[in-house]
């Protein structure tokens, strides 16, 4: 019998530090402005979606700091620098257009300069018969 209490109280201590785990998760998330939800308590703590379904406790202590953010817009530092460096690609790549186009149009100037020249040729070989 004393095995069986040793693991009940195992299994009891263990509970009690994963639901500390889980609310200092919450609460460190919250401070620091981030959103609260079961998949970033997932990805922190190492615990099962079902961990914060189940226990009504960690349950209660989601839904409360879920509705104290509620109406709150979250920016994610990630999706930042990727729109960041997505903005600084448009940039380089309309610089990259503009000389192109500007190449472009020195090149149509050219070709009409040498359509005239050839025109005169032409024109002046004709004269010449």
């Amino acid at each position: 019998m004393a095995k069986q209490d040793n693991m009940v109280q195992r299994n009891k201590e263990q509970s009690r530090v994963k639901v500390e785990k889980a609310i200092a998760v919450m609460t460190k998330l919250y401070q620091n402005g981030e959103q609260v939800t079961v998949a970033a308590l997932m990805r922190k703590t190492g615990l099962s979606r079902a961990f914060f379904y189940n226990n009504k406790y960690v349950h209660a202590e989601l839904r409360r700091f879920q509705g104290m953010q509620e109406g709150q817009s979250f920016v994610y530092p990630q999706k930042v620098v990727l729109d960041s460096a997505l903005e600084n690609s448009i940039i380089l790549l309309k610089k990259k257009l503009a000389l192109r186009e500007e190449e472009i149009r020195k090149i149509r100037a050219e070709n009409e300069r040498l359509k005239k020249l050839a025109n005169a040729k032409t024109v002046s070989m004709i004269e010449s018969l």
